[in-house]
């Protein structure tokens, strides 16, 4: 596992992170996985449902022309790195190819991504969105402006963990739900008003 940080363009420092593992009965294969986390422009759109479902409108992967720079970038350091490796073959992409036509011929749809660790969307802090700052949802987990709605998975990491997210989710809400159960109820008028927008 390693991290890499790349300023872009725009002045936006994008951070990389990278996983490793061998694969495959025999051992002899490698899987490099590339995650952009800290500073990604590209954002997706998830919509709520009258009966509080939810689906992805616009997957969050690659929007950004800059984002998208900082991945080819990444990737064309690692091939760098690795191609004085003797004996060393690139599957994926393949070496006829390069990373940008690569990076160009992968689907950005949720559906058809290899990897989702979608972090930092709905960032949690005290500098209220609204008002000029970055967080979406209070240090109750409460997305800012509402009065009963609550955001508890990975979009309000920060940024990125330092492995999968999975056991940090769960710690998180762990947390959350013992600072949301805390909280006072709202007023039954205020609450019906809020839940009538649904």
């Amino acid at each position: 596992m390693f991290w890499e940080i790349l300023k872009g363009p725009d002045g936006i420092d994008r951070h990389l992170q990278w996983q490793s593992r061998v694969e495959g009965a025999l051992n002899t294969s490698m899987t490099v996985t590339q995650y952009l986390g800290t500073g990604s422009q590209s954002k997706g759109r998830m919509t709520i449902t009258r009966q509080l479902n939810t689906f992805v409108q616009t997957a969050p992967y690659l929007h950004n022309d800059f984002d998208k720079e900082a991945v080819i970038r990444g990737i064309d350091n690692i091939r760098t790195v690795l191609n004085s490796i003797p004996g060393l073959t690139f599957v994926s992409p393949p070496a006829n190819v390069t990373t940008a036509e690569f990076v160009n011929s992968m689907p950005a749809t949720a559906a058809k991504r290899r990897a989702n660790h979608w972090l930092g969307t709905a960032r949690i802090g005290t500098d209220d969105g609204r008002n000029g700052g970055n967080a979406v949802v209070d240090l109750d987990t409460k997305v800012y402006g509402t009065d009963n709605l609550f955001v508890v998975d990975g979009s309000i990491f920060p940024g990125q963990t330092t492995g999968n997210p999975s056991a940090a989710i769960v710690i998180a809400a762990e947390h959350a739900a013992a600072r949301i159960l805390a909280l006072k109820a709202p007023t039954a008028t205020k609450a019906s008003r809020r839940w009538s927008l649904f």
